[in-house]
């Protein structure tokens, strides 16, 4: 038991090696952004929105790269994606109706299906995903990943050229920051939180996969003073003081930009991007994503400020999740399916050979 313990301590405080370190405190800065947000809010900028449209263009840039670069089998992408976001999620969803049951809370359980098939944002439609007592709201930034990548893996299944995706992706992304707009003219954003929805999101996520698809028929290196530049303004675009709908017509681009070229940045946002601290941020992003949620929402009820003991247990249980759930048994369903594919692959290459017959 000792044993075990240690070894998933070690788990949550060792970076894979094989890991890209800037992408890893992207990661990390995304996540550093929301928890401002959420627990320590400047009031001048909305850096739980800038966090998480972080993640999404550095969501798009790897999708890019597995599904049209790489050619990644369509069940390998799905195993991992599954063993990456479900088990954890799965916890999260569980621990959080159990407390909503004992606290009386009011919920139907078609809304827990469908927080677990990432279908929430849509389903039901009364009461919407950011209404409730239940803290789960957060769910919002997973469905939209999820029916991105159902997007990019159908046209990866329909061998769609590096050309025809970054196309289609480009149109897609174009025609989400158009209907952005156009909800922004038409709807009170209080009301329906239209930005939470796939179609008004993906734009972030698909115009950085489609540029990651550009470099790839057209590689270049740009001055990495431009990617810090780019940084910067994207972050300009969330300030409070910045109309509205510049956040969502700017940043999808200068995020795409500076994401796909985040290896050529020098100097301070490389060195800070590539610290420890921020690269162990990112490694447990996802499962400080969710677990944060709960102590934003029921901050109130903790002594001290939010910044203070409501930010650090966040940190905590994120770390805790990760150590006990995201990284054991993400570990554990891809090494039996790397081991079932060698096992196919195997039995397929002993068919093909053609015993030899001596007369």
């Amino acid at each position: 038991m000792q044993k075990a313990l240690l070894t998933l301590w070690r788990s949550a405080f060792t970076l894979p090696a094989n890991n890209i370190g800037v992408w890893d405190g992207w990661r990390g800065l995304a996540i550093a952004c929301v928890l401002t947000g959420h627990f320590g809010q400047t009031a001048m900028i909305k850096e739980d929105r800038l966090g998480v449209d972080l993640f999404f263009a550095l969501s798009g840039m790897l999708m890019a790269r597995l599904l049209f670069e790489k050619r990644t089998d369509l069940k390998t992408f799905y195993v991992r994606r599954f063993s990456r976001i479900f088990p954890a999620l799965l916890g999260f969803v569980v621990f959080c109706y159990a407390v909503a049951v004992l606290a009386g809370w009011a919920f139907t359980p078609l809304e827990v299906v469908t927080n677990l098939t990432f279908l929430r944002t849509y389903i039901p439609a009364d009461p919407h995903i950011w209404a409730g007592e239940v803290p789960v709201k957060n769910l919002w930034s997973l469905n939209v990943e999820e029916h991105t990548y159902v997007i990019m893996s159908l046209m990866a299944l329909l061998a769609m050229s590096i050309k025809g995706a970054r196309l289609m992706l480009l149109l897609i992304g174009l025609a989400s920051v158009l209907i952005s707009l156009w909800y922004n003219a038409t709807q009170v954003y209080e009301d329906t939180y239209f930005l939470l929805r796939t179609e008004c999101a993906i734009g972030f996520v698909v115009i950085s996969a489609a540029y990651r698809l550009h470099l790839a028929d057209n590689p270049y290196t740009v001055p990495g003073w431009l990617v810090t530049l780019a940084v910067l303004l994207s972050a300009a675009c969330y300030l409070v003081a910045v109309p509205f709908w510049v956040s969502f017509v700017v940043p999808p681009f200068l995020l795409a930009f500076a994401i796909n070229h985040l290896q050529d940045c020098r100097g301070l946002l490389r060195w800070l991007l590539s610290s420890r601290p921020l690269r162990y941020l990112g490694l447990w992003s996802y499962s400080v994503y969710l677990w944060q949620q709960p102590l934003f929402e029921y901050q109130w009820a903790i002594p001290g400020p939010g910044w203070g003991l409501p930010m650090l247990l966040a940190l905590i249980t994120g770390v805790l999740s990760y150590m006990l759930i995201e990284s054991p048994v993400r570990t554990f369903i891809n090494e039996r399916w790397e081991q079932r594919v060698l096992k196919k692959s195997h039995e397929r290459r002993k068919t093909r050979i053609i015993p030899r017959h001596t007369n």
